[in-house]
């Protein structure tokens, strides 16, 4: 191997040092689960768990033909906690067969699938929009699958996207940014998206659970995946408690000094009770 071509090698393998340094650079733990499952507590499987997917390393949940809902849960090894948390993921979202089924993947409070504090949905049909979010726990039920909101403009099946999500407990708010991966020029923000009122979720991520919601009479097929997945928690400790400011009293039922004076010289008057 001539000079040139040493040189060449050593400066596209020192790119991709400084590339992978870089992403993981900006999380408190990143992984492509190229050498493991971490930070997830998930063993090697090639339906459900690490294998290798469209030329690299994922974690990977594919069923084919089932009947019933199917759910998964993808613990992290370690609860992440914290006011502010930031994930970044590329998520996979490929096609579920058939029109009437629903697949969804949400970011849990607690491992073993707490409660959802944050869904993807998708499906074929166009009726809600094919990819859509939702916060709030949801229930697997395919003939009353989750909807919520559709994404503008982010409607394509078997594609990747890459999103990015901050959950703001403090404020009981999230905000995050789904981008095609393909074209990156393809992408949507959403911000301040209230979190649920009715089970407020902890001030911590768990895992994910995903589920395939599947309609009466019907078989249901999907295949969903994450790679590249990090988490930064950018304000540690729990969400700090105000409390409501008490409201003073009306003037009509203030004390004055007057009226202090007046129930002293009351009590000083009144005869002494009998023992």
């Amino acid at each position: 191997m001539n000079l040139k071509c040493i040189l060449c090698s050593l400066s596209l393998g020192l790119m991709s040092v400084f590339t992978a340094v870089g992403q993981s650079g900006n999380f408190d733990f990143f992984s492509d689960f190229e050498t493991s499952a971490a930070p997830f507590n998930v063993s090697n499987n090639t339906t459900n768990g690490r294998t290798s997917f469209d030329g690299s390393q994922v974690l990977l949940w594919t069923i084919s033909g089932q009947s019933g809902n199917r759910t998964n849960v993808w613990d992290l090894s370690n609860t992440v906690t914290g006011r502010k948390i930031n994930l970044k993921f590329d998520w996979y979202a490929g096609n579920v067969i058939n029109n009437s089924n629903t697949a969804s993947l949400s970011i849990t409070d607690a491992k073993g699938g707490g409660n959802a504090i944050f869904t993807l949905v998708w499906s074929q049909s166009t009726t809600n929009g094919r990819i859509r979010y939702l916060t709030g726990n949801i229930v697997p039920d395919g003939n009353n699958p989750p909807i919520g909101t559709a994404i503008t403009g982010i409607n394509t099946l078997d594609r990747w996207y890459t999103i990015d999500i901050t959950f703001d407990f403090q404020n009981q708010v999230c905000s995050f940014t789904i981008t095609d991966r393909t074209n990156p020029s393809t992408t949507r923000t959403v911000t301040n998206i209230p979190l649920s009122k009715d089970a407020p979720p902890q001030s911590a991520i768990g895992g994910l659970f995903l589920v395939g919601h599947r309609a009466s009479g019907q078989n249901i097929s999907l295949t969903t995946a994450i790679d590249n997945f990090g988490y930064k928690v950018i304000e540690a400790g729990q969400p700090i408690v105000v409390e409501p400011p008490v409201e003073p009293l009306p003037p009509s039922r203030r004390s004055t000094p007057r009226d202090i004076v007046s129930i002293r010289s009351a009590q000083a008057t009144r005869p002494a009770r009998r023992v």
